[in-house]
């Protein structure tokens, strides 16, 4: 599958680490370098084709909108798409003028970061074909009553462990299995999913909040609070940014 070929501007390292990781995760972008001075990569642009930038604000040694504006200037008949990250609300309306897709304002969450990149793959048909295509390759089977049913991943909710069975909760259905927490965690291979607890994995995409050290699961059919264990809090927050 052909993926958005990305680049971070950011003169905060740690705001490159995140917005990398999260690039990593997304099956349609590849990270193709990051960069703390924003000058060396207006230079880079052009030599490697990148599609799609993820650029901060302000920066010391030229501010996001101008680095927006150069890049309007010599894109030419080819419009390369950007994503502003910052700190602030009061360049938004600047920032859309110059023709950014969106706004993400610091600290960034992994849900508000994919719905930004899904509103560039709107806007490129070849790449919001091929995701998806991937997304409905995406699927497991799980055994019910004398049948197998093909389950999509993005249809599943939540994922509870009990004794020596697990609940497999989705939009349409509920699904009792003999399987091991950790058998299914590699069945799924996916980012989309996150252990939360030693006995449940939730759907990111399916995170409607978070209440004290609960998550609250949103879905057709399914509405629960899942508690978050103290062992995985640490990675919980990480991976939502929190």
């Amino acid at each position: 599958m052909d993926k958005l070929k990305c680049i971070v501007v950011d003169d905060s390292q740690k705001s490159i680490d995140l917005i990398s990781k999260y690039i990593q995760n997304h099956p349609c972008l590849e990270l193709i370098e990051t960069f703390i001075n924003p000058l060396l990569a207006l230079e880079f642009i052009y030599i490697q084709q990148i599609e799609l930038v993820f650029v901060d604000i302000q920066m010391p040694e030229i501010t996001g909108l101008d680095f927006m504006k150069v890049i309007n200037n010599k894109s030419g008949g080819k419009k390369i798409k950007c994503i502003i990250t910052t700190g602030y609300f009061d360049y938004a309306v600047s920032g859309f003028e110059l023709g950014a897709i969106d706004y993400l304002v610091k600290p960034i969450n992994y849900q508000r970061f994919c719905q930004s990149v899904e509103r560039v793959i709107e806007l490129l048909p070849s790449i919001q074909e091929q995701s998806t295509a991937l997304l409905s390759n995406q699927f497991i089977f799980i055994e019910k009553a004398n049948r197998k049913d093909k389950i999509n991943l993005n249809k599943i909710t939540l994922i509870e462990a009990c004794g020596n069975y697990i609940q497999i909760y989705t939009e349409d259905d509920k699904y009792i299995v003999h399987k091991t927490m950790n058998s299914i965690i590699e069945q799924l291979n996916n980012s989309n999913f996150l252990r939360v607890h030693k006995s449940f994995i939730v759907s990111i995409n399916h995170i409607n909040s978070l209440i004290g050290n609960e998550i609250n699961i949103i879905g057709e059919g399914t509405y629960r609070n899942v508690p978050i264990g103290v062992t995985y809090k640490e990675k919980v927050f990480s991976v939502l940014n929190i």
